[in-house]
């Protein structure tokens, strides 16, 4: 049996970093948004936009797992 990732759906404004919403879940099932405050989605859309988005994902997943 495989191991399902995780699919990560980023949206937001260009002009605006602190607008993006990051939105995680499996495969063919509804996302859910992370919470995060104003000044982690300001730094996650800026990730997003100078370096892509694998760069984005990789700034929240840290966040995550330094909360555990």
């Amino acid at each position: 049996m495989r191991k399902t990732s995780f699919e990560y759906h980023i949206h937001g404004y260009r002009y605006a970093p602190e607008s993006f919403h990051i939105y995680k879940g499996l495969p063919g099932q509804e996302k859910t948004e992370l919470p995060l405050s104003d000044e982690q989605r300001y730094q996650m859309g800026y990730l997003y936009l100078t370096q892509g988005i694998k760069s984005a994902v990789d700034y929240v997943c840290l966040l995550y797992t330094s909360d555990a």
